[in-house]
Order: structure tokens, then C-alpha cells, then sequence
């Protein structure tokens, strides 16, 4: 989930990036691009492709509105999907989402409340009894 996390960090820090240098480029203010700009102007097989394969009426309703989008909330949404999705594969299976380190930390505390036994993490040897005849 970690690597989830940072690779859509990664990508939306590209998409910034890319637009702070096109907009340099181009001598006009910072502005987030939309994805609909981004294929029009990297993609034009694609965006000719969409007009050719989907008709108008359904291109304005659902196509439109993510066009118009930044393309940087598209890559947070993608990434947080990812994220939300893998967490709950993760609870089906029974594996925790935690790092590791939040497990042990977790185990710990129910062993050190635990009534029964020793703590498995003490530094000393038990005690050893002996039953007197």
C-alpha cells in the first residue's frame, strides 16, 4: 500500500511539474491542465478514436465532465481507489494493512494487559519454581 501511495505521489508531482513547464513555455500564468487537454494535445489518435466510436450524446453526458477535469485530481482519485481497494483485499484475506512495526506494537500491549502467561518480549528469564516436599 505504501508503493500505492507513493507512485501516485509520484505521477501527480509529473503532472505539476509538466504543467508549471508548459505554462512557462507558453509565458502565461500556472494553470492545471485538464485531461481532455492532455489527449487533444498528446493523444490525438485517442480523441479522434472517442469521437469517431462514441456518440455526441453520450460524449457531453459522461465523457465531458472528466474531461474537464484537472488531471491531477484524476491521478488522486485513481490512487485513492487503489489505495481503498487493496486495504479491503487485504482485510478479506486477514492480513492487516498496518506496517510492521504497528503490529508488533499492538501485539505488544495485549501480551503486556494479558493476565495469563509472561510477556514473550521481557529481557529476563522466567522464574522457575520448585514444589517443596
Amino acid at each position: 500500500m505504501v508503493k500505492i501511495f507513493f507512485v501516485t505521489l509520484f505521477v501527480a508531482a509529473l503532472v505539476v511539474i509538466h504543467d508549471y513547464i508548459v505554462s512557462h513555455n507558453l509565458a502565461t500564468g500556472f494553470e492545471l491542465s485538464e485531461l481532455g487537454w492532455m489527449i487533444h494535445t498528446y493523444l490525438p489518435g485517442v480523441e479522434a478514436a472517442l469521437i469517431r466510436d462514441i456518440p455526441l450524446e453520450m460524449r457531453q453526458t459522461y465523457l465531458a465532465p472528466v474531461f474537464e477535469t484537472k488531471t491531477v485530481k484524476i491521478v488522486g482519485y485513481i490512487g485513492g481507489y487503489l489505495l481503498l481497494f487493496t486495504a479491503i483485499l487485504k482485510m478479506i484475506r486477514g492480513n492487516s494493512f498496518l506496517p510492521e512495526f504497528m503490529k508488533r506494537r499492538i501485539e505488544t500491549k495485549k501480551m503486556e494487559k494479558s493476565p495469563y502467561g509472561r510477556h514473550r518480549y521481557a529481557k529476563h528469564k522466567p522464574i522457575k519454581y520448585k514444589r517443596k516436599d
